[in-house]
């Protein structure tokens, strides 16, 4: 799947989820993480920086951007 298919999909099920009314922030979470616009990884403040939802170094994971969304 290119990059404008997969951004194509997300936008068409973030859509049809708005449309329905039945859409929250862990359901875009999720849906950008299948349609490979986010990714998890280990928190690392180093890498990351500050964290404002209070993850622990090394333990926990946390969201960021793929490179399709950073450009």
């Amino acid at each position: 799947m290119t990059d404008i298919e997969k951004l194509r999909a997300f936008a068409k099920e973030i859509i049809q989820h708005a449309w329905d009314a039945d859409i929250d922030g862990s359901d875009v979470q999720e849906i950008a993480a299948r349609h490979g616009l986010i990714t998890e990884e280990v928190y690392d403040p180093a890498k990351h920086g500050e964290d404002i939802y209070d993850a622990e170094p090394g333990e926990d994971t946390i969201y960021v951007f793929t490179d399709l969304v950073k450009g």
